[in-house]
């Protein structure tokens, strides 16, 4: 049983609330609690990354935070189409965005990408891919 307040009207342990987000605190010492201790003792061990200047978790080995130490690989240059013969940014198969979209075996290179993240194959699929491949497509050329 608990005793309430008189000048309060609460108990002696609903008093004792977190200082950022209200919920009970278990023991009087503590201002937080355990949920907001955790985010502001993470918050202080960021530290501003000399690269980026954003907060983060410094490494060891560069001196900067994570993702100033893998900012991830460069963009390959453009090549020549194999299509086309045109100097541009590669699509698949070492052809163009454009020549790419015009290729015949993309609907089937699909269709073969799709049943290979499909845990369940339906019965439909492939005459859905053949029926694509079969639609005349405008390349551009009746655009909305």
């Amino acid at each position: 049983m608990r005793v309430l307040q008189a000048d309060t009207g609460r108990c002696v342990i609903c008093l004792r609330v977190c200082e950022q987000c209200g919920h009970p605190v278990r023991t009087a010492g503590n201002r937080l609690c355990r949920n907001c201790r955790c985010k502001a003792e993470q918050l202080e061990a960021q530290q501003p990354c000399p690269r980026g200047g954003k907060p983060g978790y410094l490494r060891e080995a560069t001196g900067w935070c994570g993702p100033c130490s893998h900012p991830g690989s460069p963009k390959q240059p453009p090549r020549i189409c194999r299509e086309c013969g045109q100097l541009r940014w590669h699509a698949g198969l070492g052809l163009c965005s454009p020549c790419w979209q015009k290729h015949p075996g993309r609907p089937f290179i699909r269709g073969e990408h799709l049943r290979e993240g499909l845990t369940e194959l339906p019965s439909w699929l492939d005459d859905f891919v053949a029926h694509v491949a079969a639609c005349p497509r405008s390349h551009g050329e009746g655009k909305f």
